[in-house]
């Protein structure tokens, strides 16, 4: 009986010290965890997203030489992660900044606007960007008067009038002078080195640039040879209201006006009497005839 006795002591003891110890390794892992958790600084929230950047796409498909209206651009939202250094950000650039460039190559609709996909006013090139295919840039000098004061803008219409002296062939001194408007519908690309226009501030040119085709880049610089060219302004609109539709090309005209025409102190030469007349010697058997035409 004494012997069970102490079996059941000694279990007892050793089932109660078996215990003592799980007990003090999980109190001892508590209370670890609890002084890492208070010596820990707290994990910081993780931060939201940055919002999408806005940036500026082309609506549809743009052809090269195309001029870049107002309704082909707009702000776009923009993943941050694949958003490039060339692109334009809304708050950096607007839509009204490339009013008037053109495309240098047909752009996709959808495309990021960036800087060499388009050639700006003012900007190298936009001369040759603006031109028409198979036309040409010629310059012409004028001055307050023949430049109309000044009020003559780039992509303006306009007739070129040669001022020019008359060879009489009489060997008199006095000198004769026309007015001949050679070229009609001429379309202005640039007054001195500016291309675009600027409202409501007129300035005196000393050269206008003009779009011709390659025959009357010739004829252009024949006619600063034989005299002065003035430039005249042409209406957007006719008296009848209509559009006044300009040719695609600049037309060759013969309208002409002689001194005599808006001075009567000139007095008319015996060239100039009535119509002109060309003779021609007709010989017929040894008899001659001069023949008389009008012109």
């Amino acid at each position: 009986m004494r012997a069970k006795s102490v079996f059941f002591l000694t279990a007892a003891m050793a089932v109660a010290g078996l215990t003592g110890l799980i007990a003090h390794q999980w109190t001892e892992a508590r209370i670890e965890a609890a002084l890492a958790q208070a010596t820990t600084p707290a994990q910081a929230a993780t931060p939201p997203p940055p919002p999408p950047a806005r940036v500026l796409v082309v609506r549809g498909d743009v052809a090269s030489g195309t001029a870049i209206a107002l309704e082909d651009l707009h702000f776009v939202d923009w993943p941050r992660a694949n958003l490039a250094e060339v692109y334009f950000e809304e708050g950096e650039a607007t839509v009204e900044d490339f009013i008037g460039a053109v495309a240098r190559r047909p752009i996709a609709a959808g495309q990021p606007m960036i800087p060499s996909l388009v050639v700006r006013p003012g900007e190298r090139g936009y001369l040759a960007a603006i031109l028409e295919p198979g036309m040409r840039a010629a310059a012409v000098p004028v001055d307050a008067t023949s430049g109309i004061a000044g009020l003559v803008f780039p992509g303006d219409r306009v007739d070129l009038v040669l001022t020019h002296d008359l060879d009489t062939g009489s060997g008199k001194r006095q000198p004769r002078r026309a007015s001949e408007t050679v070229l009609t519908a001429v379309r202005v690309l640039a007054l001195d080195q500016r291309i675009e226009q600027i409202e409501g501030q007129p300035v005196v040119a000393r050269t206008a640039t003009l779009e011709l085709t390659p025959k009357q880049v010739e004829m252009v610089a024949t006619l600063t040879e034989i005299g002065r060219l003035s430039l005249s302004l042409r209406g957007l609109k006719q008296q009848d209201g209509s559009a006044d539709k300009a040719p695609a090309a600049p037309v060759l005209t013969r309208s002409f006006t002689l001194d005599t025409e808006v001075s009567r102190l000139i007095r008319r030469g015996p060239a100039s009497k009535g119509r002109p007349t060309s003779a021609v010697k007709v010989v017929r058997a040894g008899d001659t005839e001069t023949l008389r035409f009008a012109k």
